[in-house]
């Protein structure tokens, strides 16, 4: 009986383990592959931890001319509405780099983060609100 029993507690503790561990590994997945719209204060904050770390990419998907007119030091800009260069340009990219993505009101950044994701991509956060919003914490990044 005591061996039976013994079994049952070993099955169970196991399962628990291996639930445990497959938890954690998915967890860390999901940690490391992010892609998001967010709000200007996660946007800016998650940017400014990035730098301290690494290089980030910030892409501005608004038009030349919405673009001469006003962007974040550092900046690339690719026109969002340029669809045949559009999805090229971003398999040129690295998908393991950090991008940091806006356009003028977070619609095209929007539809970018979503070819980014089917693209593979492992870290783009989207900017909501985009410029109008958010001009002038854009305008005051330094590159």
């Amino acid at each position: 009986m005591t061996t039976g029993y013994s079994a049952s507690v070993w099955l169970i503790v196991t399962l628990v383990v291996v639930g445990a561990t497959a938890s954690c590994c998915n967890e860390s997945a999901a940690e490391q592959r992010r892609l998001a719209t967010v709000s200007g204060t996660e946007f800016f904050e998650a940017l400014e931890a990035e730098r301290q770390n690494g290089q980030p990419i910030l892409l501005d998907f608004r038009t030349p001319s919405e673009f001469a007119a006003g962007h974040a030091a550092g900046a690339v800009n690719h026109d969002f509405f340029d669809t045949s260069s559009l999805k090229p340009y971003l398999d040129s990219l690295d998908r393991n780099a950090s991008y940091y993505i806006y356009c003028n009101t977070g619609t095209r950044s929007s539809q970018a983060l979503l070819i980014m994701d089917e693209m593979g991509f492992h870290r783009v956060l989207n900017l909501a609100g985009g410029w109008q919003r958010n001009a002038s914490r854009l305008s005051a990044l330094d590159s």
